[in-house]
């Protein structure tokens, strides 16, 4: 093989495009270390098919593509092209229509690499089959890159002999012998499969058989029961027809005591309706006893506040006792300033009384005048005492009728706010009426019946989809059996046409190739032709049929049989000899009559030969072979055609029972949706009564509670006023004691006055 030229774009150190010419005779390369001498043996290993990255330095095979410098951007695509000489015609078939050829291989970042032979895209095989023919590729011994001199005298023998077969240049036909041993074990499996097939499809024939005569028996039964069922209609319609005369008179004579029982009910209806009527009254009872329960709640709660006031002016009256007891603090401190201005005017008495008993001494008719008005001074006191005793009570009293009317007063406005607030909130609590509370019944009664319609609707789509998701299922499984069915029949002519692909590079066909056999005769043509079908029609060869004229007065074959010629058509080279072969069961009694020349055969390979041969039934040849699957791959190509317009209508019926089940869910889905809303607003509107009757029922407690509070409040009311007035009476009472006082004034000066004439 002799290459012409190379060229780089994109390939490692190759950036630019780059064009290598290769002269007949030497062409070398020199160059320092790193200029890329050795990227260029590794873009030729790369174009004759190399797949590992590591054998051309990389970790990943897009590393071949220029990744870029500091100057220059990285390339996404790199493609090496090499140019061959092909004047010699050596070249494949298929690539051999010019004097050169072009291989190329080109690689996009991230997307894999791709072969071409002048301009063809090709697989990566191809390439390598054809340098493998020219005794060279990419891993050829001719390429010999650093350090491979010491890799080939240290080789071991293996390694040596691929040297010395590439040298032979046999390297090709090792790689098609491998392909050729991968297509024998392939055939192999397949006729393994084959094998398997048969036993399931004999195995399938006996299960048909024995199922085609129960069929026929069933037939014949379902014959006599459709018979003895007809017979047996018959009595039964004779006797529904006299049953049917009995059941009128009896009907006739059950409506006549429908029509009295109508009656019946028409006297008890009326009755339910006045007992209806009397039951308002109870329901009136009901409430007014609920009434009567909340004027007891509402007296319990009044009870409970009368005894919090209680409480409050028991804690007031003590307020009071503790004030009263600092004005006894308070008068027993004055008493004790009374007992001390008491013993001190003692104490000046006494005095007096020894100044007195002095001056009696000394004058006699003093004692007299001092007598007197010393008894007038103690006349005096005793006066002015008494009335200080009056005023401070008086004091005392005022002080305390001033603070039970202040109590008095505030209390008053205590209970006026509360009558306020109670006939306040007495004003804006209105219970509500009855019709407000019929109209929200009527509501929940029309929601309540807009939900059992939606639910009886909902349960007739969850039926229907029920049903439908049953049917889908069905058709499903269906579609999926005849799809897998399909699919395996599809395989099994797939096989079939890969078993009969022909290769013929010599242009001979057997002549079993133009045979059109029956079925279940392949192996009597196989036994009574033999190898004899591998033959090819023609002139040339060696192993031909040549085409003679059929014989005039062919012989007839013994016991009636038919010759093989009846069931298989073919080229007339073979006339005779099909001609002259028999179709029998068993042809060891009828061998004897043979001529010479003839044959008896039967269905399961068995050869009676007029010379006397028989040779028992056999593995077919590998031409029967073929025409056994090429009858087979016919029988299948039909039956393939009926299922496939079968699974179209299965599938038709599949995807509308689909549809019809999406429908039906998104209907169940939406209604589903409509029931759980009227459930929310018959829920709504149920709690929307209840709360409407309990506050109608607590509003009208509330009310009679609050009729009766501000009735009591009204009471004390009256009662705080009459004693205000009381009180401010008796107040105005104690203030109007200017007498007392101008009289308690005059005493207390007269007292002065006496004191001082008796200190004199």
């Amino acid at each position: 093989m002799q290459f012409n030229r190379i060229r780089l774009s994109g390939f490692k150190s190759f950036v630019d495009p780059t064009e290598l010419f290769i002269e007949p005779g030497l062409t070398g390369i020199v160059g320092p270390n790193g200029c890329g001498k050795s990227n260029l043996l590794e873009a030729l290993k790369w174009v004759m098919g190399e797949n590992s990255a590591k054998r051309m330095r990389g970790e990943m095979m897009d590393d071949v593509i220029f990744s870029g410098t500091e100057r220059r951007t990285a390339r996404n695509l790199a493609e090496v092209t090499l140019l061959l000489d092909n004047s010699d015609r050596k070249a494949p078939a298929r690539f051999n229509d010019s004097d050169e050829l072009e291989v190329s291989r080109r690689i996009e970042r991230d997307s894999g690499s791709a072969f071409r032979i002048n301009g063809e895209e090709v697989r990566a095989k191809d390439v390598q089959l054809l340098f493998a023919d020219a005794a060279t590729g990419a891993h050829s011994p001719a390429l010999v890159s650093q350090g491979k001199v010491s890799t080939f005298i240290n080789a071991k023998p293996q390694e040596r002999r691929l040297i010395l077969e590439e040298a032979a240049g046999i390297t090709g036909l090792h790689s098609r012998r491998k392909e050729a041993e991968q297509r024998l074990r392939a055939a192999e499996n397949n006729l393994e499969r084959l094998d398997d097939i048969m036993g399931q499809m004999e195995v399938q024939a006996g299960s048909l058989k024995r199922q085609a005569r129960q069929a026929t028996r069933y037939k014949n039964i379902a014959g006599h029961i459709r018979t003895t069922q007809a017979i047996l209609l018959f009595l039964k319609w004779q006797n529904l027809e006299n049953l049917t005369n009995e059941v009128g008179e009896k009907l006739r004579g059950v409506e006549r005591q429908v029509a009295g029982k109508t009656s019946d009910v028409t006297a008890l209806n009326s009755e339910v309706e006045k007992l209806q009527e009397g039951l308002n009254p109870l329901r009136q009872k009901e409430v007014e006893a609920s009434a009567a329960f909340s004027r007891v709640r509402i007296e319990l709660e009044g009870l409970e506040n009368e005894e919090r006031s209680i409480q409050a002016r028991i804690e007031e009256f003590k307020s009071r006792l503790t004030q009263l007891d600092q004005d006894l603090t308070r008068e027993t401190s004055f008493l004790g300033d009374s007992e001390n201005t008491l013993k001190r005017q003692k104490d000046e008495q006494e005095t007096l009384q020894k100044e007195l008993q002095t001056d009696l001494e000394n004058s006699n008719g003093i004692e007299e005048d001092y007598k007197g008005l010393a008894t007038k001074t103690s006349e005096a006191e005793e006066h002015f005492n008494t009335l200080n005793s009056a005023k401070t009570g008086k004091k005392i009293r005022t002080q305390h009728l001033e603070a039970d009317l202040e109590a008095l007063k505030t209390r008053r406005e205590r209970l006026k706010a509360e009558e306020t607030a109670a006939r306040q909130e007495l004003s804006v609590l209105k219970p509500a009426e009855d019709g407000g509370v019929k109209s929200d019944r009527s509501k929940v009664d029309a929601t309540l019946k807009t939900l059992k319609i939606e639910e009886t609707e909902f349960s007739e789509l969850e039926t229907k989809r029920l049903a439908a998701q049953e049917k889908f299922e069905a058709a499903r499984e269906t579609y999926s059996e005849a799809k897998a069915g399909l699919g395996a029949m599809e395989g099994e002519i797939a096989a079939l046409e890969a078993m009969l692909a022909e290769e013929t590079p010599t242009g001979q066909v057997p002549i079993a190739k133009a045979l059109r056999v029956e079925g279940g005769y392949e192996t009597a043509l196989s036994a009574a032709l033999g190898d004899d079908l591998e033959a090819t029609e023609g002139n040339e060869g060696n192993h031909t049929w040549h085409t003679l004229e059929a014989l005039d007065n062919a012989p007839a074959l013994p016991g009636g049989a038919k010759p093989l010629s009846d069931f298989i058509k073919g080229p007339a080279a073979l006339s005779r000899r099909l001609s002259q072969v028999g179709i029998v069961e068993d042809g060891i009694n009828l061998m004897k009559e043979l001529l010479p020349g003839q044959r008896l055969v039967s269905l399961d390979g068995t050869l009676w030969r007029w010379d006397g041969l028989v040779r028992t039934s056999r593995a077919p040849t590998f031409e029967a072979i073929k025409i056994l699957q090429k009858n087979k791959l016919k029988t299948l190509s039909t039956k393939k055609e009926a299922e496939s317009i079968a699974l179209s209508k299965l599938e038709a019926a599949f995807t509308s029972t689909g549809k019809a089940l999406n429908a039906l869910k998104e209907a169940e889905e939406s209604k589903r949706t409509k029931v759980q809303e009227a459930t929310e607003t018959y829920k709504i509107e149920r709690d929307k009564i209840s709360e409407a009757e309990e506050e109608n029922l607590k509003a009208t407690q509330r009310a009679a509670a609050l009729t009766e509070a501000l009735g009591r409040l009204e009471k004390d009311i009256e009662e705080g006023r009459d004693k205000i007035v009381t009180l401010e009476t008796e107040i105005e009472v104690l203030g109007q004691a200017g007498k007392e006082e101008q009289e308690f004034e005059v005493a207390r000066n007269k007292l002065e006055d006496l004191r001082e004439n008796l200190a004199k």
